[in-house]
């Protein structure tokens, strides 16, 4: 059995700290540059993937022969943007919507967890009572797409988003800041509850931390 070719080094994404205390509409023109930074930073990321499927073509092919690789997967990297690469087995593609900004949600959290969270880029820091077990046993993230701008948000709304996905022991005071990540295709989506849930807390992209308006 061959050796895989070396593996890609993601550039690390550094979001924004919007938590301090603003205008709604202030923060709406934030999001929107925030959103418009990830945007640069993925077509880096893609055009950094291509480069890296070139430079270890060899390698791929050879693996690609011997079974030890899937083809799809190398394609896959080659045309949309990933958190992770093909060694990794599945790839998690980041979802873009048709005009090509980044699909973004909202992981609503404590202050220390969000800044941890952006600071490391990653959602290990998430509180273990804002995770649910799926039927699969493992830990899944809460995500909504209820923005926090948005006259749609409230405290209680996303209490009882949690809720409704088995966070019981989650409480008001915990909603004290927002996370802005990236929507993958490893969201799955429950239209009944209006949430979209992930497994897994390790490195993700972060795009900002906002605060939470109540009023």
């Amino acid at each position: 059995m061959t050796d895989l070719p070396r593996a890609f080094e993601r550039p690390h994404y550094i979001g924004v700290n919007f938590s301090q205390r603003t205008l709604p509409s202030t923060l709406t023109a934030r999001l929107a540059n925030a959103i418009n930074q990830y945007r640069g930073f993925l077509e880096s990321l893609l055009a950094r993937q291509q480069r890296w499927v070139v430079s270890v073509r060899g390698a791929w092919l050879f693996a690609l022969e011997n079974g030890e690789i899937s083809y799809d997967h190398l394609l896959e990297f080659s045309r949309f943007p990933c958190m992770n690469d093909p060694r990794s087995g599945i790839l998690e593609q980041i979802t873009r919507n048709p005009d090509g900004t980044p699909a973004v949600l909202y992981v609503y959290t404590t202050n220390d967890a969000a800044r941890a969270c952006l600071c490391a880029g990653s959602l290990e820091f998430i509180p273990q009572n804002m995770r649910f077990r799926g039927a699969d046993g493992r830990q899944r993230l809460v995500a909504v797409d209820i923005r926090p701008d948005s006259g749609d948000f409230s405290i209680e709304t996303i209490v009882e988003k949690y809720r409704s996905a088995g966070c019981t022991q989650i409480q008001n005071e915990q909603i004290e800041r927002c996370l802005v990540i990236a929507r993958t295709d490893w969201f799955s989506y429950d239209a009944q509850k209006g949430l979209f849930d992930r497994a897994g807390f390790d490195t993700f992209d972060v795009l900002a931390i906002t605060q939470v308006i109540t009023c």
